[in-house]
């Protein structure tokens, strides 16, 4: 099963998708300014609202792929960190769209459990 998802991908994504995805992202790679980031924010949501969408309403081989909880995470994590308004894709900010509440964000797709907290200057995860 795990290969014909290797060959599906490969079917509904374009070429340069593997080059921004092929490792994982850290902070050194991230652009330096406000507005680099927001706008690689917006492609990356961009990108994996187009792998959900093509999961949901791309064809019966796609059932299987519903079933995982990566993916299951992944969607959630779209509805957290995007909004669609008027039929465009949003990356979630507190003036523009607001935020899902605190309690049921996913901070870390590692960890769906973990979460941060603040007191003061400090930051907990807790």
């Amino acid at each position: 099963m795990r290969q014909w998802r290797g060959y599906w991908l490969k079917e509904v994504v374009t070429d340069d998708w593997f080059d921004r995805y092929s490792s994982r992202f850290d902070d050194y790679r991230l652009p330096k300014k406000k507005n680099e980031r927001e706008q690689m924010a917006l492609q990356i949501g961009i990108d994996g609202h187009h792998l959900l969408h093509q999961i949901w309403f791309g064809g019966n081989v796609q059932l299987s792929l519903q079933e995982l909880s990566s993916i299951e995470i992944i969607r959630r994590i779209w509805i957290q960190q995007y909004a669609i308004i008027n039929c465009k894709l949003h990356w979630r900010t507190q003036d523009a769209t607001g935020f899902p509440q605190n309690s049921i964000c996913i901070e870390s797709p590692y960890d769906i459990e973990a979460r941060n907290s603040s007191k003061r200057d400090i930051n907990y995860s807790i």
